[in-house]
């Protein structure tokens, strides 16, 4: 776990943090390519165009449950609200654990301002449900941006890292996607935690990146 920690360091000294506000992740764009300090197993994951959910399903097995720790009306925080180009200080925001048997494996944060989206009905209504159900209902959903960046304990977004357990302050690998749903914009933020890669480099299996959803 030590080497893994430092690898993570020391990828993510290529981030360029000092260009970022302080106290907050500094996103890349991720749409062509990742850079070469990014571990192969890693960039797997964050470039995956397929269902998160399938994946995780397929790598760590079957049994998969979603912990639901914030499904309600909450604060945007200012790189959000750039990313979404609105000025609102709220919006509807989902923020789950999702465990794969007795481990979590991943966190995600949903967020979204759009008045059509904060009014349908199955959205609102996922409960205990994972999001991909949803996203990847008919077939794989649009998306306008993807970035990534390495999440650290003194980021606002290690909060959300925390309420999985074991999870210390670990560095933690994330990306973020704007998707299009019913032709609004919703933003999903992923956070993989340590146990992603705890028992060595697993990546998403091959024919789920090559975009094969039957």
């Amino acid at each position: 776990m030590y080497r893994e920690n430092a690898r993570i360091r020391n990828s993510s000294s290529h981030l360029d943090v000092d260009s970022c506000a302080r106290g907050a992740p500094c996103w890349r764009d991720a749409s062509f390519g990742l850079p070469k300090p990014v571990p192969p197993y890693v960039r797997a994951w964050i470039l995956l165009d397929t269902s998160m959910t399938r994946a995780l399903q397929q790598t760590f097995g079957p049994e998969m449950s979603v912990q639901v720790v914030h499904d309600s009306s909450g604060s945007l925080l200012a790189d959000e609200r750039t990313l979404l180009n609105t000025t609102d200080q709220a919006g509807h925001v989902r923020e789950v654990v999702l465990w794969c048997g007795r481990q979590s494996r991943l966190v995600a944060r949903t967020v979204y301002v759009s008045s059509k989206l904060r009014a349908h009905q199955e959205l609102n209504s996922l409960g205990s449900r994972p999001l991909g159900e949803l996203l990847f209902a008919r077939d794989t959903p649009r998306w306008l941006k993807r970035e990534f960046t390495v999440i650290e304990a003194h980021m606002a977004l290690f909060a959300l890292v925390r309420r999985a357990p074991g999870t210390a302050d670990t560095p933690c690998w994330a990306r973020r996607t704007v998707f299009l749903l019913e032709h609004e914009h919703l933003l999903v933020t992923e956070i993989f935690l340590p146990a992603m890669f705890s028992q060595g480099c697993v990546a998403p299996p091959n024919d789920l990146l090559s975009g094969d959803e039957s």
